[in-house]
């Protein structure tokens, strides 16, 4: 039976994947990931990886060229932040509770090194409700030398660097699920984008969402064009 496959559009749950299905999808967003990394987030074997990207005629050396050539051309996805990208807003019921001038992240311990030797930080996180709980988290952490009033103001410079979008759903941790309201170690979708000044990270735009509440949207062929959608049933 043919298929349009470029506007095929399902719905999954990070956990209904096949293993194939998590390579692929890694490979693509991903192509500077090591076979060993990939086999690592997979739950695989390095011998699998290599056996799934030769299947689908996936090359990484060849995705890694195409990455670099593409880079200037993903203007939208690259130098946009998430909450115009996935278009917050659309989503039904959807409002924002509290803004603060910290940054709650689910894992800050992985970006403590961002303040060696920096002096300025811009924080912000927001809290949205969904009905009557705080059901989403926006969380942006930048630390540079210099000052930006916003992260707006960051974007516009010609040596900021914002990647690709990536997304993954990790068990919650004290404050994230404080402030969701849900058991700690609960799993909860991740997507964050990180931020690069002169090629040195130098922060994070990322947002939590209630697993329970939220699903992704994606092409299953070409694994992008990723939205967030309130579960149907909630």
């Amino acid at each position: 039976m043919s298929r349009d496959i470029s506007r095929r559009v399902d719905k999954f749950n990070p956990y209904d994947w096949t293993k194939k299905e998590k390579v692929v999808y890694l490979a693509k967003r991903d192509p500077f990931l090591k076979v060993e990394k990939i086999a690592q987030l997979a739950e695989t074997s390095s011998h699998y990886v290599r056996t799934v990207l030769s299947e689908a005629n996936l090359s990484l050396t060849r995705l890694r060229k195409e990455y670099a050539q593409g880079s200037d051309t993903e203007v939208d996805e690259r130098n946009g932040l998430l909450l115009d990208i996935l278009d917050i807003k659309q989503l039904n019921n959807l409002t924002v509770e509290l803004e603060t001038d910290e940054a709650i992240l689910n894992n800050i311990d992985k970006y403590n090194k961002l303040k060696e030797n920096n002096n300025y930080q811009l924080a912000k996180t927001r809290l949205f409700q969904l009905k009557d709980d705080v059901s989403l988290i926006n969380s942006n952490l930048i630390v540079t030398k210099e000052a930006y009033d916003s992260l707006s103001k960051l974007k516009e410079k010609s040596n900021a660097h914002f990647s690709k979008i990536r997304c993954s759903s990790v068990l919650s941790q004290k404050k994230i699920t404080r402030l969701l309201n849900i058991k700690e170690n609960s799993p909860i979708i991740v997507i964050w984008k990180e931020i690069f000044i002169n090629q040195k990270l130098c922060g994070v735009d990322m947002i939590y969402c209630d697993f329970s509440k939220f699903q992704l949207v994606l092409d299953p062929i070409s694994y992008q064009g990723i939205k967030l959608e309130v579960k149907s049933d909630y």
